[in-house]
């Protein structure tokens, strides 16, 4: 899928911090649902073959950069569920690292953390009711 063609739904102010490794986490809060209905009775309210998601962007400089998947909506549901997804920075390094530890490591000073909603086909639908992102920085100092 062509980037461009997905807008941001969401977009921080943006980032401060120490110049390097600016922020500490990242909390997601989105309500959201998808189209309601489907063909596919065997996942119906489940988080299984949904085609409905958000992922995370950087825009830095004008161009936005890829990241990783926030959540998934549940299939096949018109009920707005809330879904918060907390990103942190701690633990790089370690053996346990992640695809959004190291994507929130990417962060510089002065990029601003985009969510952007995705429905794969025609006819299914990402309804996003509210979101927020709350961007954790470190001291200036």
């Amino acid at each position: 899928m062509e980037k461009d063609v997905y807008p941001a739904y969401l977009e921080s102010t943006a980032i401060q911090g120490r110049s390097r490794c600016p922020v500490q986490k990242i909390l997601f809060t989105i309500v959201s649902h998808d189209q309601g209905f489907s063909s596919y009775p065997q996942f119906h309210e489940s988080y299984h073959n949904s085609n409905t998601w958000f992922e995370a962007r950087i825009r830095r400089n004008g161009e936005m950069l890829d990241g990783p998947r926030i959540m998934t909506n549940v299939h096949e549901s018109f009920k707005e569920r809330a879904h918060a997804v907390l990103w942190r920075s701690e633990t790089r390094g370690n053996s346990k690292g992640n695809e959004t530890t190291e994507w929130v490591w990417q962060l510089q000073v002065g990029d601003a953390v985009c969510t952007v909603p995705f429905a794969r086909y025609p006819g299914w639908y990402n309804t996003v009711c509210c979101a927020q992102i709350d961007v954790y920085t470190t001291c200036l100092l």
